[in-house]
């Protein structure tokens, strides 16, 4: 097939303000994606957007097993 150009698990996006550190989450639009590296604001950096991550979450979420989570972009942690 000569128009595939990856599997898509990683995309490379641009850091956020402020930059971005290897393992952080982070909202970039509607795409949520984990940091492969550390990154500079507005550098490219690998961003992981399949797999499975340990990621800080909200103090009161309370998740349970199996319950949809979101993004908190304000606190970049995950929520119930």
């Amino acid at each position: 097939m000569r128009n595939y150009v990856h599997p898509g698990d990683t995309l490379d996006l641009t850091a956020p303000a402020g930059g971005i550190a290897s393992g952080e989450g982070f909202l970039f639009g509607d795409i949520f994606g984990v940091a492969a590296m550390n990154a500079a604001p507005g550098a490219l950096v690998a961003v992981k957007v399949a797999g499975v991550f340990r990621l800080p979450k909200v103090a009161a979420s309370g998740l349970t097993e199996g319950q949809k989570v979101s993004w908190s972009a304000a606190e970049r942690k995950v929520t119930g």
